[in-house]
C-alpha cells in the first residue's frame, strides 16, 4: 500500500512539474525545424549519412515508461527487466523522439 501511494505521489509531482515548465515557457513545442538543418558527414566524406545511435543506459533508466507513452515508434517497454528498449532506430529527426530524449527524468537516453 506504502509503495502504491509513493508512486500516486511521484507520478503527480511530475505532472505538476511538467505544468509549470510549460506554463512558464521552459517547454516549447517542438517542430521540424526546430531540429536544425546540420548535415551529417560519415568517416569516408559521404554527406548525409546518418551517424547517430539511439541507445537506453540501462543502468540509469529506471523504468519509469515515459519515452514509450511519448514516442512508442522508437521506444517499448521489456516486462521482463522493467526497463525500456529501443524499437527502431531510424527516423532519428523525429520531434517525438526529441520530446522523450528531453522528458526522461534520469537522462538515460543517449543519441
Amino acid at each position: 500500500m506504502i509503495i502504491k501511494e509513493v508512486k500516486i505521489y511521484y507520478w503527480t509531482y511530475c505532472l505538476s512539474l511538467l505544468f509549470l515548465l510549460s506554463a512558464c515557457g521552459k517547454i516549447e513545442p517542438m517542430d521540424e525545424n526546430s531540429m536544425g538543418d546540420s548535415e551529417a558527414i560519415s568517416p569516408d566524406g559521404t554527406p548525409g549519412a546518418e551517424l547517430a545511435v539511439l541507445q537506453i543506459d540501462g543502468h540509469k533508466c529506471i523504468g519509469c515508461g515515459k519515452c514509450v507513452r511519448f514516442d512508442p515508434e522508437h521506444f517499448s517497454f521489456d516486462s521482463g527487466t522493467r526497463r525500456a528498449v529501443v524499437a527502431l532506430s531510424s527516423n532519428l529527426s523525429s520531434s517525438a523522439l526529441a520530446v522523450a530524449i528531453n522528458i526522461c527524468p534520469t537522462k538515460a537516453i543517449i543519441l
